[in-house]
């Protein structure tokens, strides 16, 4: 145990390597056209959904709106048609 703690005192007590000097600014961004060639480059890397995925997906958004609008509607239906028999 005491090997131990004598091997830790010796590294905390050793001289630290000087700090490496900061790294030089980078280079001024590319123009604009340079940009525009990155964005298409990596547009072209994306990995689009087919037309038949697409379309499922639509639907299934479509018809959960649908359905939870159905039931909104409903509810609030019941509830205006019980506050109107409780408060008339």
């Amino acid at each position: 145990m005491t090997a131990k703690l004598a091997a830790l005192k010796a590294q905390q007590t050793a001289p630290q390597p000087a700090e490496a000097a900061p790294a030089e600014p980078a280079a001024p961004a590319p123009a604009a056209a340079n940009i525009f060639a990155g964005a298409a480059e990596e547009a072209g890397l994306i990995t689009w959904p087919s037309l038949g995925s697409v379309v499922r997906s639509t639907a299934a958004v479509l018809a959960i709106v649908v359905a939870v609008t159905v039931a909104l509607l409903s509810l609030n239906a019941l509830l205006a048609a019980s506050s109107s028999k409780l408060f008339d």
